[in-house]
C-alpha cells in the first residue's frame, strides 16, 4: 500500500473561520471538494509562481551553447479543515505562506510526536540553546535511540523539534513534530477524519511527561503571547512597578574600555557610570507617560567610550530589559528581546538552588564603582598579599582541551578558588559559570594542570599556596568555588540573575557539587 505525507498545523481557537486562518495580503483561488468526508474542507491554492533560475545568467555567457530555456516555478496550497470545534491546516508545498501569521498553535506537533513516538526509537532533535547567542542545535542519529544519544542539556537547552519512529503504527510510521506535525500514513484520504481524531487525542494527552516531563521547563511564546506581554511591560514602567526589572547589556562588554552610558533623549553633558534602568526613567522624565513598545525598540542605550566625548547607539533598550512577570498564573521572562514561558516549580527549583549557595565563606572587601574584574583582582591580591594569589589571565592548557584556560582570578591560603566577573549580560555570567566547573573538573584529573599552577605560584612566590596543590589527584572537598560577582552597591541578594544565567549557574555549579567540590556565589559591592 501507497503512503502519503501530510504536514498539519492546528490553528488557534480563536480562529473561527477560514478567512480568518488566511493571509489577507495572499492571492488564492478557492477550491470545494466533495461533501462525503464528514467534516467541512476547502483547498485554497496560491497564484503560480514561475522565475528563471539564477544559474541561468550565471553560467549562460560561459556556455558554448547558451541555456534557452528553463523556468523554475513553485505553488502553495493549504487545505483548511473544520474539525469539531477547531480548524486544522494541511499545508502543501509553500502552503505555510497562506496562512495569517501567528495563527497556529506553537507547541502542536511537538506535543503530539511526544505523546505518540516509542522513546526508544528517537530519529533526530532540534534544540535551542539561549546565552550570549542563541545556539540552534540540530541532531541526527544513524538509527532508532533513546534521547539520551543526543546529550541534551535537559536544564537548559529548549527542543523545538522532535523526530521518531511511532509506537503504534495503525495511523502512521514516522512523525516530526515541531510548530506543525509532519507524517506518512498508509491511510486513504476517505480515513483522513480517523486520522485526524487520532491527532486531536494525542495533542490533548500528558504521556510525554513521562519520558519528556522537562519539555514543559521553558518554552518561547509566540508573537499574540509576545504583544500581551509587551503590554504588561510598558504599563508596569508607566505605573513605576519595576521591582525585579534591570538592564544588562545586550552583548559582552569590555569594561575597561567603557567610560559610562547614556540613552536616547540624554544630555550629552552627563555620563552614568553603570547601565541601570533608573537613570533611564529620569531621562524619560515628563516624557514617560508617552512611552510605548515602539519607543523601547527605539531608543538606544549609548556608549562612551574611555578617551572619547562622544556617545554611540549601541542596543535598542528593549534588548537590554530583564524582567520576570506572572500573568493568568503563568510566570514569564523578558530576556534578549524574546519572551518565554517558564513553568513554575521549575522557576522555584533554580531560585532555590541560587539561593542554596548565596553565602559568604570568605571575605572578600568591596570595589571602586565602574572598575572591571581585572583592576579589582589586582586591588584585592595587592590589598592582602599573604592571604591572595593573583592568578588572573594566568592560563594553563588541559589535557585534550581545544583552548587555554583560567585556573581561577584569585586563590585564597584557605583553598578558595574564586572566580570573578562584573554583573553585566548573561553571557558574561554564563562564562563565569563555565569557567568554574572547568578548571574545578581539570584540576582534579589532570594532573598537567595541577604542575602548572604549582609552577606559576612558584613564580609569583605564593609558597603557602602552592603547598596547597597536589601532585596527585587533589581532596575535592579541601577546596571551594567561589563566583564572585561585582555588582552595584544595592543590589539584592540573593541576585535576580537573568533567568537563563541562573539556569547555568545550577547547572554548572551542580556539576561543581558533584565532583566534590564546596561551591558558593557571592556579591562584591561595588560603591
Amino acid at each position: 500500500m501507497s503512503s502519503q505525507g501530510y504536514t498539519i498545523y492546528l490553528l488557534k481557537d480563536v480562529i473561527k473561520s477560514f478567512d480568518a486562518a488566511l493571509d489577507e495580503e495572499k492571492t488564492v483561488s478557492r477550491h470545494e471538494l466533495n461533501n462525503n468526508l464528514g467534516f467541512t474542507e476547502t483547498l485554497f491554492v496560491g497564484e503560480q509562481n514561475q522565475s528563471r533560475p539564477g544559474w541561468m545568467d550565471l553560467l549562460n555567457p560561459h556556455l558554448q551553447t547558451p541555456v534557452a530555456r528553463a523556468f523554475s516555478a513553485n505553488i502553495s496550497a493549504v487545505l483548511l479543515v473544520n474539525y469539531g470545534s477547531r480548524i486544522l491546516a494541511v499545508t502543501f508545498g509553500y502552503g505555510k505562506g497562506l496562512l495569517a501569521g501567528s495563527s497556529w498553535v506553537r507547541d502542536f506537533g511537538l506535543k503530539v510526536t511526544l505523546n505518540r513516538v516509542d522513546p526508544a526509537k528517537l530519529r533526530g532533535v532540534d534544540s535551542k540553546t539561549y546565552e550570549d547567542m542563541v545556539l540552534s542545535t540540530r541532531r541526527q542519529a544513524s538509527r532508532s535511540s533513546t534521547v539520551n544519544t543526543f546529550e541534551l542539556d535537559v536544564a537548559r537547552d529548549l527542543v523545538r523539534g522532535v523526530t521518531g519512529d511511532s509506537l503504534d503504527t495503525t495511523f502512521f510510521k514516522r512523525l516530526t513534530g515541531s510548530d506543525s506535525l509532519s507524517l506518512t500514513t498508509e491511510l486513504p484520504f476517505e480515513d483522513f477524519g480517523d486520522l485526524l481524531d487520532e491527532l486531536l487525542v494525542a495533542y490533548g494527552e500528558t504521556k510525554y511527561k513521562t519520558n519528556f516531563g522537562w519539555i514543559d521547563n521553558v518554552k518561547e511564546v509566540d508573537s499574540a503571547v509576545r504583544q500581551e506581554l509587551d503590554k504588561l511591560l510598558v504599563a508596569a514602567l508607566l505605573a513605576g512597578n519595576t521591582a525585579g526589572m534591570h538592564f544588562a547589556p545586550a552583548d559582552v562588554v569590555e569594561w575597561k574600555d567603557v567610560a559610562g552610558f547614556n540613552f536616547t533623549g540624554g544630555k550629552k553633558t552627563i555620563t552614568y557610570p553603570e547601565l541601570d534602568l533608573p537613570d533611564y526613567l529620569q531621562v524619560l522624565n515628563g516624557k514617560l507617560a508617552q512611552l510605548d513598545i515602539d519607543q523601547l525598540k527605539r531608543h538606544r542605550v549609548r556608549l562612551r567610550y574611555e578617551g572619547s566625548d562622544v556617545f554611540h547607539d549601541q542596543w535598542p533598550i528593549y534588548e537590554c530589559l530583564v524582567w520576570e512577570t506572572d500573568s493568568k498564573g503563568k510566570k514569564y521572562v523578558l530576556f534578549d528581546a524574546r519572551w518565554f514561558e517558564v513553568e513554575k516549580s521549575y522557576a522555584t527549583r533554580v531560585l532555590s538552588f541560587v539561593k542554596s549557595i548565596s553565602s559568604v565563606s570568605i571575605a572578600l572587601p568591596q570595589g571602586n564603582l565602574g572598575d572591571d574584574e581585572g583592576v579589582y583582582n589586582e586591588s584585592v591580591a595587592k590589598g592582602d598579599p599573604n592571604q591572595f594569589a593573583l592568578l588572573d589571565k594566568q592560563t594553563v592548557r588541559a589535557d585534550g582541551a581545544a583552548t587555554l584556560i583560567e585556573f581561577c582570578d584569585l586563590m585564597s591560603n584557605k583553598g578558595h578558588l574564586i572566580h570573578v566577573k562584573k554583573r553585566s549580560a548573561s553571557a558574561t555570567l554564563s562564562h563565569l559559570f563555565s569557567q568554574g566547573s572547568v578548571s574545578a573538573e581539570a584540576f582534579l584529573r589532570d594532573e598537567a594542570i595541577r604542575s602548572e599552577v604549582r609552577s606559576k605560584l612558584q613564580k609569583l612566590k605564593k609558597n603557602a599556596h602552592r603547598a596547597l596543590i597536589p601532585t596527585n589527584r587533589p581532596t575535592p572537598a579541601d577546596f571551594e568555588v567561589v563566583y564572585a560577582v561585582l555588582a552595584k552597591d544595592g543590589t539584592p541578594w540573593p541576585p535576580s540573575l537573568p533567568f537563563f544565567s541562573a539556569v547555568n549557574l545550577m547547572h554548572h555549579a551542580s556539576r561543581i557539587q558533584n565532583s566534590g567540590f564546596k561551591v558558593s556565589l557571592q556579591h562584591v559591592k561595588q560603591v
